[in-house]
């Protein structure tokens, strides 16, 4: 029997799975379709690449959980994940905004330079969302130890990365399917999810960061832009981690995720 709070959260979790992604729409596409074809090449998939190898192990070492520990009043991570859903999500929030005001500054800051800083921002602001989703998963009980792990918030970031509801519902897919049984992960595979999330990125990135070429106006869009996006980061590490909160807890049978 579900409480009213679960319930709810069930609700907006299907809400969310059915928003279209938050990137710029066709109509700005079109419009600034010369401007993106350079941008993406001063932000090569590459340069994206190489930034999720490094940012996913840095943003997990600058993951604290002693602020969460201390906010939850528990000795562990683990006893979080059979606690309370409202205790978490309350958790999950405090990171959330805390997240969104480091990127703004950080996109403003950044801003400033134009073209010349924004190879240096893309690395922080993913270095930013790796962050995020490691405090987040904290928030529900989960710390990311191995290669499935790994997996599950490499399948967070290519949600949120998506381009269109094709990409999404397909990212949606791989996330829940890691809610079944233990998969043995291996390298290429790994790589090969790497390069995926990578190449949608590049492409979400692009779109996002247009207007932040242009003169005067680059640093306000790039605190704008960045805490977009890590604000699309967050909501989708919340509702990944409360889905898999709520199947360990058998609120949700993990074999039926798609008619939660």
């Amino acid at each position: 029997m579900y409480d009213e709070y679960i319930e709810k959260q069930l609700v907006e979790i299907s809400k969310w799975e059915q928003q279209k992604p938050s990137v710029v729409n066709t109509g700005m596409n079109k419009i600034f379709s010369p401007m993106s074809k350079f941008t993406r090449k001063v932000i090569p998939e590459v340069v994206v690449e190489k930034a999720i190898y490094h940012a996913h192990d840095i943003g997990q070492k600058l993951a604290s959980k002693n602020d969460i520990l201390k906010n939850a009043g528990v000795d562990t991570i683990e006893e979080l994940r059979h606690k309370d859903l409202a205790l978490s999500d309350k958790l999950a929030s405090n990171v959330h905004k805390w997240a969104i005001g480091f990127a703004g500054s950080e996109g403003f800051a950044t801003g400033l330079g134009g073209t010349a800083t924004m190879v240096a921002d893309v690395g922080a602001v993913i270095v930013l969302a790796f962050r995020t989703i490691h405090k987040i998963a904290m928030c529900y009980g989960y710390e990311v130890k191995s290669a499935e792990d790994k997996e599950f918030v490499l399948n967070i970031l290519s949600v949120s990365g998506a381009n269109d509801m094709k990409e999404k519902k397909e990212a949606l897919l791989a996330l829940k399917s890691d809610f079944l049984q233990k998969k043995i992960i291996e390298e290429v595979l790994m790589s090969n999810l790497v390069k995926k999330v990578a190449k949608q990125l590049g492409i979400n990135l692009t779109k996002r960061k247009l207007m932040q070429i242009m003169p005067i106006i680059g640093a306000g869009i790039g605190a704008a832009v960045n805490a977009s996006y890590i604000n699309d980061i967050a909501w989708t590490a919340r509702r990944s981690y409360q889905l898999k909160w709520l199947a360990d807890n058998e609120y949700i049978d993990a074999n039926n995720l798609n008619n939660i």
